[in-house]
């Protein structure tokens, strides 16, 4: 149903089906229709005939701002509003009568398949960067990009900054090799819900506020989130990492049987057991390695995890292509390995957030050893 798109700048416009009209309508206006002033972002009309504004009010005169959505003005069968796009000003004329609209519209589409589906990670900036464009008629408009999406097609790595729409989702805007060949020469557009912080935040709030809550982390993808660690510094990040993670709480109380550590639960029933938490009995657990290639009756102190079990497990029966994971070979326990000096970093994170009458504030304590991070204890106050 789009009957016209006329560009507009600021200046002086005259608008009808006469031919030396500035913005020509379709024949079954009047010749002279309307006179427009355009000066920065206010637009006058001054119809020749009444027009009628929003559906409600007949007029002739009329003076909107042009970032104002919903302002629109109706003639008969047609309707016309200001429509800004990529810093371009323009009249967008539409007839709702158009005969188009009786027909069924058919539009040539490929079949969908499931390799089309792409997993990409957002990463946040700081803060967001305003990106200049170019518009179609040389004019220069600014963008902000929030932050930029990383994903991989067969092993390569690829990333699209989006810009922020006016309906607040991501606007993505890419070609490929079929751009201007069998595809829209200007490209591809998607449109992506963003992270919804709001949710997190809300979750964070109700979670705080009760017995049983821990340690809170958040993914990287949220920014900076108030009483939260971010996933990233506790080497939890990932490409299947969830949104938000919580540790049960965890306090330093001997239980029946003379063991320290107990951690709470959300309902269930006591003794059954459950996956544990953050707290320091829990991370420091034992590991014990038997056989020739092991160091007989020392003890190490070093930090170390699950993580480190694989590559562990690899070097032993001869495998050493462990790059690419994330854990390391616990060296320090076999025999026969070169020992490297190297030094056991240190840090603790303290976050904090209030929400009404409860203070929350919690604490997070990692090592890191040669590239692998380990949690040595997390705690609530």
């Amino acid at each position: 149903n789009l009957a016209g798109l006329y560009s507009i700048d600021s200046g002086h416009y005259t608008m009808g089906s006469d031919e030396t009209s500035n913005l020509k309508l379709p024949d079954i206006f009047p010749k002279n229709f309307a006179k427009i002033y355009v000066t920065d972002s206010i637009i006058s009309f001054d119809y020749y005939d009444e027009v009628i504004y929003k559906d409600l009010i007949k007029t002739k005169k009329a003076i909107i701002k042009i970032h104002n959505k919903g302002e629109y003005f109706s003639w008969k069968s047609f309707v016309w509003f200001v429509h800004m796009d990529s810093g371009v000003k323009a009249i967008r004329l539409r007839d709702l009568d158009h005969p188009m609209l009786l027909n069924q519209l058919i539009i040539q589409h490929f079949p969908y398949s499931k390799k089309m589906i792409i997993e990409g990670k957002f990463e946040k900036y700081k803060e967001d960067k305003i990106r200049k464009s170019f518009n179609i008629q040389g004019g220069v408009f600014e963008e902000k990009t929030p932050g930029i999406i990383t994903f991989l097609i067969k092993g390569h790595q690829y990333s699209l900054e989006p810009t922020l729409s006016g309906s607040g989702k991501f606007f993505i805007v890419f070609a490929d090799k079929t751009s201007g060949n069998e595809t829209y020469g200007g490209g591809r557009f998607l449109y992506i819900n963003p992270p919804d912080v709001k949710v997190i935040e809300t979750l964070i709030d109700y979670l705080i506020q009760q017995p049983w809550c821990g340690n809170l982390l958040t993914s990287s993808k949220f920014g900076d989130i108030e009483g939260s660690v971010d996933l990233g510094i506790t080497g939890l990040e990932g490409e299947r990492s969830p949104d938000l993670v919580m540790s049960f709480r965890w306090e330093n109380l001997m239980n029946e049987f003379s063991v320290p550590g107990v951690a709470y639960n959300s309902g269930g029933v006591k003794g059954n057991g459950l996956h544990g938490s953050m707290g320091f009995s829990e991370q420091h657990c034992t590991l014990i390695g038997f056989g020739p290639d092991f160091h007989e009756g020392i003890e190490v102190k070093i930090p170390s995890g699950n993580i480190d079990v694989a590559p562990t497990v690899l070097d032993l029966i001869g495998i050493n292509d462990t790059f690419k994971m994330d854990g390391r070979v616990l060296s320090e326990g076999l025999v026969g390995r070169n020992l490297s000096s190297s030094e056991i970093l240190k840090k603790e994170i303290f976050k904090e957030r209030k929400i009404h009458s409860t203070q929350y504030r919690q604490q997070i304590d990692i090592s890191e050893y040669k590239g692998s991070i380990y949690i040595d204890q997390g705690k609530v106050f």
